[in-house]
C-alpha cells in the first residue's frame, strides 16, 4: 500500500512541475518557425479616437496594434516618424516586421506618428502596455503610457507584449514617450 501511496506522490509532483513550468509562447514559436502562421492573429485593427487635446479633429481616428507575441526580447519605446527610419531609431517597416510577417500598414508620416512600446520577454501572461491622454508640456507632445500586470490568473507561459498607435502628428513639437508608474 505504502508503495501505491509513493507512487501517486511522484505523479502529483511530476504533473505539477508541468503545470507550473515557464515555457515558450506557442504562437511565439510558431513565428519564429513560419511567421506566416502567426500574421493572421496580430493584424488585428482597432479603431479609437484621437485625443483632442493634441489638436486632432473629433472624429479623426487612430489605428492600434496591441499583442503579447512580438520578435522583441528586449524592452523598447519609440516614436516613429518616418517609414525607413535613421541611424538612431528603426522604421516603421522595420518594427512591424517584428510583431507580423504581413505588409505594413501605410501610414502618412507627413500627418502621423506612431507610438511603439515593446515590454520586451516577461515570465508569463497578464502583461499589457496601456497609453494614456496625450499632452504638451514644455512645447513638446508627450504620450504617456504604463506597464500593467494582472493581479489574476495568467498564462504560465513567457510573453513579448507590444502595444503600436497612431497619433496626429503637431505641427512644430516634437513627440516623445514618458513612462508613468
Amino acid at each position: 500500500m505504502t508503495g501505491g501511496i509513493r507512487s501517486d506522490k511522484r505523479i502529483v509532483n511530476f504533473v505539477l512541475v508541468i503545470l507550473f513550468m515557464p515555457t515558450t509562447c506557442v504562437s511565439c514559436a510558431a513565428q519564429s518557425q513560419n511567421r506566416t502562421l502567426h500574421a493572421a492573429n496580430q493584424d488585428r485593427l482597432v479603431m479609437a479616437q484621437t485625443s483632442k487635446n493634441t489638436g486632432a479633429e473629433e472624429n479623426s481616428g487612430a489605428m492600434e496594434w496591441k499583442g503579447r507575441c512580438s520578435s522583441q526580447e528586449e524592452p523598447l519605446a519609440q516614436i516613429v516618424a518616418s517609414e525607413w527610419g535613421s541611424r538612431n531609431s528603426s522604421g516603421w517597416r522595420d518594427l512591424w516586421k517584428k510583431v507580423s510577417s504581413s505588409k505594413a500598414p501605410e501610414i502618412d508620416f507627413d500627418k502621423y506618428v506612431v507610438a511603439c512600446v515593446f515590454l520586451g520577454r516577461r515570465p508569463t501572461g497578464g502583461y499589457w502596455v496601456e497609453f494614456g491622454e496625450s499632452y504638451i508640456k514644455d512645447n513638446r507632445m508627450v504620450i504617456p503610457y504604463k506597464e500593467r500586470k494582472s493581479t489574476g490568473f495568467v498564462t504560465q507561459a513567457l510573453s513579448y507584449p507590444y502595444r503600436m498607435k497612431v497619433f496626429e502628428k503637431p505641427v512644430d513639437r516634437e513627440v516623445v514617450l514618458e513612462r508613468i508608474q
